[in-house]
């Protein structure tokens, strides 16, 4: 004969492990919250992949398929090519080949003459090619977007191993968006009147 089993319990564990009762919030909590936990963990891993992913491709890397123009001069400057309300630009464009070279190419721009010591902006944009990759380099200088204008015109264009700098000396007067049409133009100028490979 089999021995009595209490029925309450046999009845409820049964009940549970079939889905009929419903078990107290306490027990639900941990696997809800942890459930929740990793999702939150997921989003946020998948929002640092895409900023990473964004800055990436901000220093973007790109393929060097030969085919690409060069500066032949190490050092040309264009000086007072544009004038708008007060504010005066000016354009140096070199030949650089690694890191050095281009902090020696803005030294040179810096220290031109006096003039250009007191400038307001050297904006530059840089591309270099290297072991069939090419690196992308850019400084506003405090021009807000004049160094992302002048890369993209390198891009455009294809350009490699060449640094180009505006400056602009500020006349008291904001430009505005003709500012981002001067650093355009200038850079524009300065490509069309150099030596190329």
């Amino acid at each position: 004969m089999a021995l009595p089993q209490n029925s309450s319990k046999s009845s409820k564990a049964e009940k549970i492990k079939k889905g009929e009762i419903r078990v107290n919030l306490p027990v639900l909590t941990l696997p809800v919250f942890f459930c929740f936990y990793t999702q939150k963990q997921k989003l946020i891993s998948q929002f640092i992949l895409c900023m990473v992913e964004y800055s990436m491709s901000s220093k973007s890397l790109q393929m060097d398929f030969g085919n690409d123009v060069q500066v032949k001069d190490e050092f040309v400057l264009i000086d007072k090519i544009i004038k708008d309300r007060g504010s005066v630009y000016s354009v140096s464009i070199g030949r650089v080949e690694c890191r050095d070279d281009i902090a020696e190419f803005m030294q040179k721009v810096r220290g031109y003459n006096k003039k250009f010591q007191k400038a307001t902006h050297h904006s530059y944009a840089a591309r270099i090619s290297k072991d069939g990759v090419v690196y992308e380099t850019k400084n506003d200088d405090g021009e807000t977007g004049a160094g992302n204008v002048i890369l993209r015109i390198l891009q455009k264009r294809k350009f490699t191993n060449t640094i180009i700098c505006v400056t602009r000396w500020f006349g008291g007067i904001k430009l505005q968006s003709d500012r981002f049409k001067h650093v355009q133009n200038a850079t524009v100028y300065g490509l069309n009147n150099i030596t190329r490979h």
